[in-house]
């Protein structure tokens, strides 16, 4: 087997993510669209109806809040000498951490009903 060059590993790797970003994306949105319906819903169960305005104007306010930061600090991170391919890499790995925590909430509250 002939080795590749630094040049065609780099136009490999490229080409796989080229691939794979789409897919990744499409199932994140897929995802993400499922978790708001849910959370809206369980918001509305839960939330009393005379603060239910201020509750979900606080929600909307910390999705866009997110969505800003998140946006100022993916194109600071760009600013410097990170590869888009390990910004995706460790924002990939950030979005385990509040499944990993609901998981085991989820988990505890069914322990304590049973």
């Amino acid at each position: 087997m002939v080795p590749l060059t630094a040049k065609e590993q780099q136009a490999f790797t490229i080409s796989i993510e080229a691939r794979s970003s789409p897919l990744g994306s499409f199932v994140r949105s897929i995802g993400s669209g499922v978790i708001w319906v849910f959370s809206t819903h369980l918001l509305l169960q839960m939330v009393p109806d005379e603060i239910r305005g201020r509750v979900f104007a606080s929600d909307f306010m910390f999705f866009y809040l997110g969505s800003a930061l998140a946006s100022s600090l993916v194109g600071a991170a760009l600013d410097t000498s990170l590869t888009i391919s390990s910004i995706i890499w460790f924002l990939a790995a950030i979005s385990v951490v509040p499944t990993v925590l609901w998981t085991l909430w989820v988990m505890k509250g069914r322990r304590e009903t049973v």
